[in-house]
C-alpha cells in the first residue's frame, strides 16, 4: 500500500505517466485509500476510451476509490510503438506498469466491458494476487469467436453505421452532461487488439475449471445486444450492405446469438464460489451508458462482498 502521502491515492487527480515506451492518461477519485481497502479499476472495451465512464466514476466515488484510464491509442494517451495487433499480456503489462508507477497498489477490484472481459481475466492470470474482486459489463470469454454466431465478416458489414444512433443510445444515455455525450460521440473508435488470439489464450489457463477467484466475489452484468444487432440487421437490409448471403446469415442467426451469448456469459461465473448474476432488462451492449445505476449497483456489491471476504480471513 502506498504512503498517505501519494495523492493518487488520497485525492481527485488526473495526468499521464510513462510506462517505458508512451504515456497512458488516468484519473482517481473517491475517498482515500485506507490499508487494505480496495480501489476499483475500469477497463473499457476495445476501441472505446474512458470518457463514457464518467457517470459511473461520479456515482462509484462515493463509497471507493476508483480509477479510470485510457489505453495505449485511445482517449488522451500516446500510441504504443507496438508491436501490433496489441496482445491482452502487453496491455495488461501496460496497466501494472501505470499502477507501478502511480504506486498504486493492491487490493483491485477490475470492472472489464465487452472485449475487456478477457482482458482482466488475462491480468488476474498475470498478477493473481492483486485482484480481490472482477465485475464483468456484457463481457466477452474464451468463446465468443468460436460458440457465437456472427463473424469477423459480418461485423464489417455494419461497421460503417451509426451504432449510438440506431440502438437508440443517443435518445436514452443517463448520466452524461450533454456536451460530455457530444464528446464522447465524436471520439475516434477503433484499436489494433489481437481479439481471436487473446481469447485463446485466456482460454489456456482453465480459469473456470480452477475457480480461479476462489471465494472473491464475481458478478456478471449481462444486456441484451442481440436487440442492438436486431435493430442494425434492420439497416443493413434496408440499405442492401453486404452480400445478400450476409445478411440472410445474419437475420436467421439474431436468436442464436443471443442463446449462445446468454450460455457463454453465464460461464464467468464458474470463476467464483460466490458469483452473481444480474439481466439489465433495458439496456443493449452499452449498459454503461444505458443503466449506469446497475453497473454502480454491481461494483458496489462486490466492493462491499470483498471486503466482508477480507475481514473473515484476518
Amino acid at each position: 500500500m502506498a504512503t498517505p502521502q501519494n495523492e493518487w491515492e488520497t485525492a481527485t487527480k488526473s495526468g499521464l505517466l510513462s510506462v517505458g515506451t508512451h504515456r497512458l492518461h488516468l484519473s482517481v477519485s473517491g475517498p482515500p485509500r485506507t490499508p487494505g481497502s480496495p480501489i476499483v479499476i475500469v477497463e473499457a472495451g476495445s476501441g472505446c476510451s474512458s470518457h463514457g465512464w464518467i457517470a459511473i466514476t461520479r456515482k462509484v466515488s462515493s463509497f471507493a476509490r476508483i480509477l479510470i484510464y485510457d489505453r495505449a491509442g485511445l482517449g488522451q494517451s500516446e500510441s504504443s510503438p507496438g508491436p501490433f495487433p496489441r496482445t491482452s499480456e502487453a496491455i495488461a503489462g501496460d496497466l501494472h506498469a501505470l499502477l507501478e508507477t502511480a504506486d498504486i497498489g493492491p487490493p483491485y477490484i477490475m470492472v472489464g466491458h465487452s472485449y475487456s472481459g478477457i482482458q482482466i481475466r488475462k491480468y488476474v492470470a498475470m498478477y493473481a494476487d492483486e485482484v480481490v474482486g472482477l465485475v464483468f459489463v456484457d463481457a466477452n470469454g474464451e468463446k465468443a469467436y468460436t460458440e457465437r454466431p456472427f463473424k469477423r465478416e459480418h461485423f464489417e458489414v455494419m461497421n460503417s453505421l451509426d451504432y449510438l444512433n440506431i440502438t437508440g443510445v443517443d435518445e436514452n444515455y443517463k448520466g452524461l452532461t450533454e456536451e460530455e455525450y457530444t464528446m464522447l460521440s465524436a471520439e475516434k473508435k477503433g484499436e489494433d487488439l489481437a481479439y481471436e488470439e487473446a481469447a485463446v489464450d485466456i482460454g489456456k489457463y482453465n480459469q473456470y475449471e480452477k475457480k480461479v477467484m476462489g471465494k472473491a466475489p464475481v458478478i456478471v452484468v449481462k444486456g441484451n445486444t442481440w436487440q442492438d444487432f436486431r435493430k442494425l440487421v434492420e439497416v443493413v437490409e434496408e440499405r442492401g450492405l453486404g452480400t445478400q448471403e450476409q445478411r440472410l446469415y445474419m437475420r436467421e442467426n439474431l436468436l442464436g446469438y443471443r442463446n449462445a451469448d446468454d450460455r457463454l456469459q453465464r460461464e464467468q461465473l464458474r470463476l467464483s464460489d460466490q458469483s452473481k448474476w444480474v439481466q439489465a432488462e433495458h439496456s443493449g451492449h452499452l449498459i454503461y451508458l444505458l443503466e449506469p445505476e446497475i453497473v454502480v449497483s454491481a461494483i458496489e456489491w462486490v466492493v462491499d462482498e470483498s471486503k466482508a471476504v477480507a475481514n473473515r480471513n484476518d
